[in-house]
């Protein structure tokens, strides 16, 4: 039988893409990771982030790839087809 693809889900705290847009709760869920234990590479084609466990297609986030050690996480994505984001910070892993 084969075996079920690793996930990870990403929780973004107080996110905004623009000036206007109000800060959020947002988490990016199913997104497939490979590596070793010392690092891993993150990747998803096009995912619907949730807010409040609700999926949210208003901010789709596509092309994401990313890269995390035991202490950082780097990502970048294109949400909603507009904002290029960017992202280098600390890892923080709930158990």
């Amino acid at each position: 039988m084969p075996t079920a693809k690793a996930k990870v889900r990403i929780l973004m705290h107080e996110t905004r893409f623009a000036a206007e847009m109000p800060a959020l709760e947002m988490e990016i869920p199913g997104i497939s990771y490979s590596g070793e234990e010392k690092t891993i590479d993150l990747s998803a084609a096009s995912v619907t982030p949730e807010i409040k466990g609700t999926p949210f297609a208003k901010y789709v986030i596509t092309n994401l790839t990313g890269k995390a050690d035991s202490k950082y996480l780097t990502i970048t994505f294109t949400c909603a087809g507009a904002f290029d984001v960017n992202y280098q910070g600390r890892l923080i892993i709930e158990k």
